[in-house]
């Protein structure tokens, strides 16, 4: 945890990283994916902000991760869901990066994967801000896919309101619908 940590502090750049710094990460995750114990928060947040960083080696190898993390139970999925919602609320990096990963290496996995992204959506949605965020139209329709995919219509609580919010706005009234 500690060497993630300074891997975050010294690689972890959103806007344009120097390619060690995408080497490095790249190598952080693959080695986490050699791992077979459970990952602590440092490497959870190393996790979720590699699935907004730019670089799409980067997010691939994070997706992988989550992918692999989520079948063994070594992720505690919950938490991805916090993190990204707070790196959001920075406004760290662009959703779309998180929204385009999941379409190309999440999405549609299994049915085990789509319920466990299903619950890491929930809590993500459930903790953006009450101002909509670029790319949150995208965010919420992969959702309303997912639900539909799994079968299931939004229960909690968080969500609920967050959607009762943001039907107030003109660009998301229908998507929220």
């Amino acid at each position: 945890e500690p060497l993630i940590a300074q891997i975050i502090t010294c690689y972890m750049t959103f806007g344009t990283p120097q390619e060690d710094s995408k080497r490095t990460l790249a190598c952080a995750l693959r080695m986490l994916l050699s791992f077979h114990c459970p990952l602590k928060e440092m490497s959870l947040l190393l996790l979720s902000g590699s699935l907004l960083f730019v670089d799409k080696t980067v997010r691939s190898y994070a997706a992988e991760l989550w992918v692999e993390g989520i079948s063994t139970g070594r992720i505690n999925n919950h938490r991805v869901g916090e993190i990204l919602a707070r790196l959001i609320q920075m406004e760290l990096a662009p959703l779309k990066r998180f929204t385009t990963e999941v379409y190309e290496s999440i999405y549609k996995r299994s049915a085990f994967h789509n319920q466990q992204l299903e619950e890491l959506l929930t809590v993500l949605i459930g903790g953006l801000p009450d101002n909509p965020v670029t790319g949150q139209k995208q965010l919420l329709e992969l959702y309303a896919e997912v639900l539909r995919m799994n079968g299931h219509c939004v229960t909690d609580d968080k969500v609920r309101e967050r959607l009762e919010m943001w039907k107030k706005n003109a660009n998301l009234k229908k998507v929220v619908r």
